[in-house]
């Protein structure tokens, strides 16, 4: 009988608060709270420095800052 780690796919030694996901589900995971976050602090910014750009420029780089921390942080 195959355990349950090993049909995820994940190292059962693996840390972190994701780690019942398979890394696509957590790099999905992180890049959207990634894109959310970068989102929420850039709303702010617009209206200081009087430049707005669309908000799929933001969700855009949030995703692959979201997405490279949990494949490089194992959060």
């Amino acid at each position: 009988m195959v355990s349950g780690n090993e049909v995820r796919g994940r190292d059962k030694n693996d840390t972190g608060i994701m780690k019942t996901m398979t890394e696509t589900e957590r790099l999905i995971g992180g890049a959207f709270i990634g894109a959310v976050i970068l989102y929420m602090l850039t709303s702010n910014l617009n209206s200081f420095l009087g430049v707005t750009y669309p908000a799929i420029f933001y969700l855009g780089i949030g995703a692959v800052v979201g997405a490279i921390l949990v494949k490089f942080a194992n959060i």
